[in-house]
């Protein structure tokens, strides 16, 4: 794999590209006078010259990366050990103790995203079951057991119980 620059002033170009699994990324300049030049360098010095000059951090492609500005603010409150974090309290944490925990959290986000606890529910399905519950007495001050709601929902054809 390779990346290809184009100068913003010249007809040349600058590739860079892995040196055979080396460890080592060769930069090839193609001067259209002086014809192809190229310079191997070691890949770790040549990222953390991108990241000095530049002022940025390269971090792997799975990496979560979460801007400062995104932090809820946290604040001292009048408790020792209490504090306010984005509005709630939180209390007892060791710096270590609160990084676990953060992960933790990540990590159940990171799964909900992918495997939802319940499917989305569409408003029309929930105004339509609504109705169904009151054609079948829901709504009435001394409400039914639930084995006979079962039955008058099953009975109404309009109810599907699925396997889990």
């Amino acid at each position: 794999m390779s990346t290809e620059i184009k100068s913003i002033a010249t007809p040349r170009t600058v590739t860079i590209k892995e040196f055979h699994g080396t460890g080592a990324v060769v930069i090839e300049s193609n001067d259209p006078i002086k014809g192809l030049r190229t310079i191997n360098v070691n890949r770790v010095e040549f990222l953390a010259a991108v990241e000095t000059e530049l002022g940025v951090r390269l971090v792997a492609a799975d990496s979560m990366v979460i801007e400062h500005d995104d932090w809820p603010e946290v604040k001292k409150t009048e408790y020792v050990g209490v504090y306010d974090v984005g509005g709630k309290p939180h209390s007892n944490f060791q710096p270590e103790a609160a990084r676990k925990l953060a992960l933790r959290y990540f990590a159940l986000a990171e799964y909900l995203d992918a495997h939802p606890p319940t499917p989305p529910v569409d408003k029309a399905d929930i105004e339509a079951l609504a109705q169904v519950l009151t054609d079948v007495g829901m709504d009435s001050e001394e409400g039914p057991t639930p084995h006979a709601v079962a039955r008058r929902l099953l009975a109404t054809g309009k109810v599907v119980v699925r396997p889990s």
